[in-house]
């Protein structure tokens, strides 16, 4: 923003990039003017919550996987830790291009879970590859959600999440707290969410 210029001249796409280039850790929320020559820019202090290993030791990130610190030690408590895939590149204000993690913050949300809300439920995240690949997301009492690499992945995850939670408050109990649950592709082509404690066939680890 120059001295001098016209408030409508405030190109407010390269004001927000400049800003959070500059920033990584800070999202514009708005850019607003007002008479006679005011322009507000309006922030937020991004939150990191999922740690995932990059080149260089783990890369800190937020909901919208950016990257705001890069660490030589994966933090113990209060983050998400995806383990199973590494980021090829840990550079500060970049944002990671992990598809199937979006969708798991997006099912997470969907489930009213936000932010350091889902890190709390999710204790950690492995990244299966291989033939098949599959996410498993581990919850706070142990359980597991097992998630092809597939499809929609945010559905699957609120599928696995309802099915969890009615088992551990109506049917199993303390059985659900530990276990797996994964999806069973049925005869006619629906999708039912089983139980097991132990690893299902199906998913290799």
């Amino acid at each position: 923003i120059k001295s001098g210029g016209s408030i409508f001249s405030v190109d407010e796409e390269a004001v927000i990039s400049n800003v959070e280039s500059a920033y990584p850790q800070i999202k514009v929320i708005t850019v607003e003017r007002s008479f006679p020559g005011t322009v507000s820019i309006n922030c937020t202090l991004r939150s990191p919550w999922i740690c995932v290993p990059a080149q260089g030791g783990f890369a800190l990130l937020d909901r919208e996987l950016k990257v705001l610190d890069v660490v030589g030690t994966a933090p113990t408590s209060g983050y998400t830790i995806v383990s199973g895939y590494t980021l090829s590149s840990s550079e500060l204000g970049a944002f990671a291009d992990i598809e199937w993690l979006k969708a798991i913050i997006e099912g997470g949300e969907n489930n009213y879970f936000m932010d350091v809300k889902l890190s709390y439920f999710l204790t950690s995240i492995v990244y299966h590859g291989g033939e098949k690949p599959f996410i498993q997301a581990v919850t706070n009492t142990g359980a597991s959600l097992l998630i092809y690499d597939e499809g929609a992945i945010g559905y699957m995850f609120s599928a696995l999440y309802k099915r969890y939670l009615t088992m551990l408050f109506n049917e199993g109990g303390a059985a659900a707290e530990e276990g797996y649950f994964y999806p069973y592709v049925m005869a006619d082509g629906s999708v039912r969410v089983d139980y097991s404690p132990t690893l299902p066939s199906g998913f290799s680890v």
